[in-house]
């Protein structure tokens, strides 16, 4: 491969240029195109710090024949394709130095948890699948609790099992900082908020259904709040009332309400979450 005006090639670049280079795709590059350009190429794609995030919603997964499920199975001579695999293949290149993992909307098992648990202990960002089967659900606390340094966690709704997930959070995680999430903010999740994560920095709830004693309430029981999101949220007034409890805060996002009869979710509602977390620094 010719490279610049200079005639030198992209292969004889120095591994540390092609991790600065590599470390801007995503899982698709990484896994089907970078390691079968060249030599150097794979052996730069080997790297635990390219594998650090795992945005495994970003690629369909879930489709037999998508392009990306036939291009991994022909780059890798494979008859079957899983996504329990595809989960096993990216978690262990990174040699239990994944960070950032987001699930992708649905289909992950108590299994593929399971090994996320234990092969990616310095977990710090999370986002869950948008749907769960019951019994996966209700075993997220269990999960959690392994992850010391969770620092931020993504939720695109709320789940059954809210209450015990912040309860492990507030027990095990001393460094959480930020959650995103989205639904009816009622008062058994309020109470939960602030009971659980009395000192949690930034809180995301755009697009929730939530009243202002709602607001009220976790502008009252999370004093150390920097950034606050109740945009577009259903059924929630903003008075000076609200203003003058929110003014402490550095970043009070509101507005933009929706109408009742146009509750139906925008793309721009369905994207947010995921935007959030996708964005985030080290937290």
């Amino acid at each position: 491969m010719e490279g610049g005006e200079d005639g030198r090639k992209w292969e004889d670049l120095q591994i540390d240029c092609l991790l600065n280079i590599f470390q801007r795709l995503g899982l698709e590059d990484l896994s089907v195109g970078v390691p079968f350009v060249c030599w150097s190429w794979y052996k730069a794609s080997l790297s635990p710090i390219l594998w650090q995030t795992l945005n495994l919603s970003e690629i369909d997964l879930r489709v037999p024949d998508s392009p990306f499920v036939e291009r991994f199975m022909a780059q890798y001579h494979l008859e079957a394709f899983s996504f329990s695999g595809f989960l096993k293949f990216v978690v262990n290149r990174g040699r239990r130095s994944a960070w950032k993992v987001l699930f992708p909307s649905e289909g992950v098992s108590i299994e593929d948890w399971t090994y996320v648990a234990e092969q990616c202990p310095a977990l710090s960002i999370l986002a869950l699948p948008d749907t769960m089967e019951n019994e996966v659900e209700k075993c997220i606390p269990d999960f959690i609790c392994r992850w010391k340094e969770l620092e931020w966690l993504c939720m695109q709704s709320i789940p059954v099992s809210f209450r015990e997930i912040l309860s492990e959070i507030n027990c095990h995680c001393h460094y959480f900082f930020g959650m995103v999430t989205r639904g009816w903010i009622t008062a058994d999740e309020v109470f939960s908020i602030t009971e659980f994560l009395p000192k949690i920095k930034h809180l995301h709830l755009r697009g929730s259904f939530m009243s202002k004693g709602s607001l009220m309430l976790i502008l009252e029981g999370c004093k150390e709040l920097k950034v606050l999101d109740v945009r577009d949220c259903l059924g929630l007034l903003i008075d000076d009332e609200a203003l003058k409890k929110a003014s402490t805060i550095e970043t009070f996002q509101y507005g933009g309400f929706l109408l009742e009869e146009e509750e139906e979710d925008t793309d721009e509602d369905k994207e947010h979450v995921l935007h959030v977390i996708m964005f985030l620094g080290g937290a």
